[in-house]
């Protein structure tokens, strides 16, 4: 082969390399735009359950926001889960991540914010010292004001039975 072989396949692979660039650009554009439909089509089954009589099932959590969608997936998990956990347990009932540019960051952000509203309970795992959470019970409930934080006890409130 001679030099102008070469640079002619260069040039031939170049090319083809645009164009797989370009389709690949363009399969992205429609996979977001296929999310978008569906994620609205979710949305609509969604709001049409109660109309004909159903319950929206539990495991399905494409109809809810990020916060609510992983409050479902720690009351449904009974067991500990590390916020990489509670991420994947997100996709596979069905909560579209696509739209986040990091998901696990917003997921750590919202677990510790549920930790300090007293509706999950962080700990932190001894052997690799990841965070792990889970439900809290639900036995005192953090009340905060600008001043201070307190610590209200539910069982206290409740009448004898």
């Amino acid at each position: 082969m001679t030099s102008s072989d070469y640079r002619l396949m260069l040039r031939t692979l170049r090319v083809r390399l645009a164009e797989i660039v370009q389709k690949r650009d363009e399969l992205q554009v429609q996979a977001m735009e296929l999310d978008k439909e569906a994620e609205n089509v979710r949305a609509t089954i969604g709001n049409l359950l109660p109309l004909c009589g159903e319950s929206p099932d539990p495991n399905d959590l494409s109809g809810l926001g990020f916060t609510d969608a992983v409050r479902q997936v720690l009351i449904l998990n009974k067991e500990k889960m590390s916020a990489l956990e509670v991420k994947e347990a997100l996709e596979k009932k069905g909560f579209s991540l696509s739209g986040y540019a990091n998901p696990l960051s917003s997921i750590y952000k919202i677990l510790s914010r549920l930790d300090e509203k007293g509706e999950v309970t962080k700990e932190t795992d001894g052997l690799l010292g990841l965070s792990v959470y889970y439900k809290a019970k639900r036995r005192h409930v953090q009340l905060f004001t600008k001043r201070r934080k307190a610590t209200l006890n539910l069982a206290a409130l409740m009448p004898p039975k």
